[in-house]
């Protein structure tokens, strides 16, 4: 899959679907601009990176965290005031270092569109 390919996602009867984003946009329905795969990614894992121009945010799929992890973030404070934990509207996702090439890609390209 292309780097600079837009993917649009939608959820249809609890189902995502993945579309063009020619045959989304006519609908009105926001894009993603797909930045990259984790190259070492196998059939059953898919750690990916977007970029959503009008939120002006990176959407990451990476892999769940498991208990130790989140055992872990629910006791450390790590910035000193701040509330410990992963608040419930919020995750916590696991992306390999690998990626950093396509992250840097991302803000690159996001910082080009003038988001940053």
């Amino acid at each position: 899959m292309c780097v600079d390919t837009l993917l649009t996602t939608r959820h249809l009867e609890g189902s995502v679907v993945q579309n063009r984003a020619t045959d989304l946009a006519r609908e009105g329905i926001m894009t993603l601009r797909f930045a990259g795969v984790d190259p070492n990614t196998g059939k059953d894992e898919s750690p990916m990176v977007w970029v959503d121009d009008d939120k002006r945010e990176l959407v990451v799929q990476g892999l769940k965290p498991g208990a130790g992890l989140l055992a872990e973030i629910g006791t450390t404070e790590w910035v000193p005031g701040h509330r410990v934990g992963t608040p419930d509207h919020e995750n916590v996702t696991r992306i390999p270092l690998r990626m950093a090439a396509i992250i840097r890609k991302a803000l690159d390209d996001a910082e080009r569109n003038g988001l940053l």
